[in-house]
């Protein structure tokens, strides 16, 4: 196995094979979908529910023929850019299925534990995929504690360790 590729907060990357990995999981949110039959597979490290609070981000780029990156500060535009990053490396977005975690309540100064910006990143992400119509399989979100994330993108596994 190669050496994983590490994806940035507001950040995600799509992979023919490498594996990707995140750390500093908080109220942010992952967002992996995986296409089972082509093994390509992408990740992102959301910060934000919607475009409301940022806009649009950059053009994605090509580190190899195998992996492509890319900003994503908002959940939407996270899901989209890995559906595009996936069929642009030969998978389907039909085939697709998702996996996410995050959306902890870290700052419970700031917000309520079911209006802060965790819980809203956590209804973004299921209202979108209910959208898409792509299903959920796994999920490890909410609580008080930090996440890293790591995905295997050759057998479709995410492991989350989660930092007290």
């Amino acid at each position: 196995m190669s050496d994983p590729m590490q994806v940035s907060m507001a950040h995600y990357a799509v992979s023919k094979g490498r594996p990707l990995v995140t750390s500093g999981v908080g109220s942010c949110m992952v967002i992996v979908l995986y296409d089972p039959q082509a093994k390509v597979g992408g990740l992102a490290h959301t910060m934000l529910p919607d475009e409301r609070y940022e806009g649009q981000d950059g053009v994605p780029q090509k580190i190899d023929a195998a992996i492509l990156v890319g900003s994503a500060k908002t959940v939407g535009h996270a899901v989209d850019m890995i559906l595009d990053g996936i069929e642009s490396l030969g998978g389907s977005r039909s085939r697709c299925i998702a996996k996410v975690a995050g959306g902890a309540h870290m700052f419970s100064l700031f917000d309520a534990p079911k209006t802060g910006i965790g819980q809203q990143n956590i209804e973004a992400i299921r209202k979108k995929f209910e959208q898409i119509k792509i299903p959920i399989v796994a999920e490890d979100t909410g609580g008080t504690i930090g996440r890293v994330v790591e995905f295997d993108v050759q057998s479709g596994v995410m492991n989350v360790t989660t930092k007290i």
